[in-house]
C-alpha cells in the first residue's frame, strides 16, 4: 500500500500520524468485537440459564403431575379396599342371619314336631 509522502520533510510525521491512526482504528476494531463477542457470550449464557430454568420447571411440574397421580391411585386402593371391607362385613352379617334363621326354623321344626 503506498501511502502519499510529503517530500517536504514532513513526510516522517505524516507517516506517524497515519501509523496512529490506523492503529487507533485497528484497536477500536477490535475492542468493537470484543464487546460484541462478550454481548453474544452473555446472550448465550442467558439463553443456557432460560433453558435450564424452563428444563427445571418443566421438571418440577412433571414431579408435581406423578405426586398427584400416586396420590389419586392410592385414593382409590383405599376406596376399594374399604368397599371390600364394607362387602365382607355384609356377608358375614348376611351370613349370620342365615344362621339364625336356620336356627329359627330348626326350633320351630322341634317345636311341632
Amino acid at each position: 500500500m503506498g501511502l502519499p509522502v510529503n517530500t517536504q520533510g514532513r513526510g516522517h510525521k505524516y507517516e506517524e500520524v497515519v501509523a496512529v491512526v490506523l492503529t487507533r482504528y485497528v484497536e477500536e476494531e477490535e475492542e468493537e468485537e470484543e464487546e460484541e463477542e462478550e454481548e453474544e457470550e452473555e446472550e448465550e449464557e442467558e439463553e443456557e440459564d432460560e433453558d435450564e430454568d424452563e428444563d427445571e420447571e418443566e421438571e418440577e411440574e412433571e414431579e408435581e403431575e406423578e405426586e398427584e397421580e400416586e396420590e389419586e391411585e392410592d385414593e382409590e386402593e383405599e376406596e376399594e379396599e374399604e368397599e371390600e371391607e364394607e362387602e365382607e362385613e355384609e356377608e358375614e352379617e348376611e351370613e349370620e342371619e342365615d344362621e339364625e334363621e336356620e336356627e329359627y326354623e330348626e326350633e320351630e321344626d322341634e317345636e311341632e314336631g
